[in-house]
């Protein structure tokens, strides 16, 4: 009897106006507005953008404890990885200890524990109850919202239309809608968060598109690859090209003669954009051999890991560490105090150890995933895709270390749904063994 409630899940028939499918819409939405240019959006997100992630991890706790003693509706159990995270974020709270700053590091550990809590539990038992492609497709309605909202804030915004306010100013007046250096923002703070925003989802739009064949989702591809052009993050538009040619890499036994032709006209549309405005924008050439000059700031994190390789500075304290060792950052011409890359920002807080934890099993992943499971759905390799952005823009930027960022959900979503998949085929493969196990010793 109680199988059988299980595989007839409630609100499967309308699952988009479930309670549940708005908490996971709004968590991921509330978390990339969270960086809006908007100080009134960013003040009341401050603390908001948590509260759907809290209440799906008190979902998920509320419904083990009705499965554990009242037999209520099933959770899944615990896996190896599980406690892999719990003991990386154990260590994370473990540093406080030695912590520069140990109410930071106890705080920044607390939202880690939040998002796996409501990211690998609350939103994969939604997974469990509404199927995979629900979660996919209110990930990409969240990104749809942002990057639609940002075209219209450049065009119908306050002032002129050629110099609204989804163009980051370059400090001084334009000609023309990108020219001498506006990079496209949209509603967000920064132009490269609207850019690896849509370098993330990009892999996921064109497999649903080489799949379905669908027109206006290959128009959303469209219209996100030329955002993503627009806002001239380099990084970004790398790694959607590894993701996208990835993902035709393995989409064996489909046609994709569509995908390439909207992938090359985005392309064509996005350069048209830009016009003359491509080596300010896109090259940015007297940036290029300090690499916007995060080698300086890589310089300085790498003295700063020195003095404590194994153990790093205390968990959340990466932006802290040029005033703990006295380092003048305007003197030096440097507009953050982040490390401009996450392999490197979070070895200074955690130190080589917590880095490899970290670091090590997102990598063996990606690379077991694109090497080993051949002929393996398209949307398995959609989802690792996703990965791989993240940890090719990782390389470049600071984002990792918190998962109050703008991109955290869209990339730690398609990170569990790909573990997900792991965990259902290592069930069918237990199950399908078992039974042939069992005929065969019933023969």
């Amino acid at each position: 009897m109680r199988q059988s409630q299980r595989s007839t899940p409630r609100f499967q028939a309308n699952p988009y106006f479930s309670v549940l499918g708005l908490l996971v819409f709004f968590a991921i939405l509330l978390m990339i507005l969270a960086q809006a240019h908007s100080q009134r959006i960013e003040s009341i997100l401050y603390l908001g953008r948590w509260v759907p992630l809290g209440l799906l991890m008190s979902y998920a706790v509320g419904l083990w404890a009705l499965t554990r003693w009242w037999e209520g509706p099933a959770i899944r159990r615990a896996e190896g990885f599980d406690i892999w995270m719990l003991g990386w974020i154990g260590f994370a709270y473990i540093s406080f200890t030695y912590s520069v700053a140990p109410e930071t590091t106890v705080v920044m550990a607390t939202t880690f524990l939040l998002g796996y809590g409501g990211v690998f539990w609350g939103i994969w038992h939604f997974a469990d109850r509404f199927g995979e492609e629900k979660v996919v497709t209110l990930l990409l309605w969240a990104g749809a919202a942002v990057i639609v909202a940002g075209w219209g804030e450049l065009v119908f915004g306050y002032g002129s239309p050629l110099q609204g306010y989804g163009l980051q100013s370059p400090g001084y007046q334009s000609s023309g809608v990108f020219s001498l250096g506006a990079r496209f923002r949209g509603i967000l703070e920064n132009p490269n968060a609207l850019g690896q925003l849509s370098a993330l989802i990009s892999p996921l739009i064109l497999a649903q598109g080489l799949k379905t064949k669908n027109f206006s989702i290959y128009l959303f591809l469209a219209l996100t690859m030329v955002t993503l052009m627009l806002t001239g993050n380099r990084s970004g538009i790398g790694a959607a090209a590894v993701a996208s040619g990835y993902v035709l890499w393995k989409a064996e036994n489909v046609d994709r003669r569509i995908a390439l032709t909207f992938l090359l006209g985005a392309i064509g549309l996005g350069l048209y954009g830009l016009r003359g405005e491509i080596s300010s924008i896109l090259v940015r050439a007297d940036t290029l051999d300090t690499a916007s000059r995060r080698v300086v700031m890589w310089d300085l994190f790498s003295e700063y890991i020195q003095n404590r390789p194994l153990i790093g500075h205390g968990w959340g304290t990466e932006d802290l560490l040029h005033g703990f060792y006295g380092t003048n950052v305007e003197a030096l011409y440097l507009r953050q105090n982040v490390a401009a890359s996450s392999y490197i920002g979070i070895t200074a807080q955690v130190g080589l150890i917590g880095a490899a934890a970290f670091f090590l099993p997102l990598l063996w992943l990606a690379g077991h995933t694109a090497l080993a499971w051949q002929g393996m759905s398209l949307q398995l390799h959609a989802l690792n895709a996703v990965l791989l952005v993240g940890l090719i823009v990782a390389v470049t930027q600071s984002w990792m270390s918190s998962m109050g960022h703008a991109k955290a959900l869209t990339f730690w979503v398609p990170v569990m749904l790909l573990m997900r998949r792991r965990v259902t085929a290592r069930r069918a493969y237990r199950k399908r063994h078992s039974v042939q196990n069992g005929s065969t010793a019933s023969v």
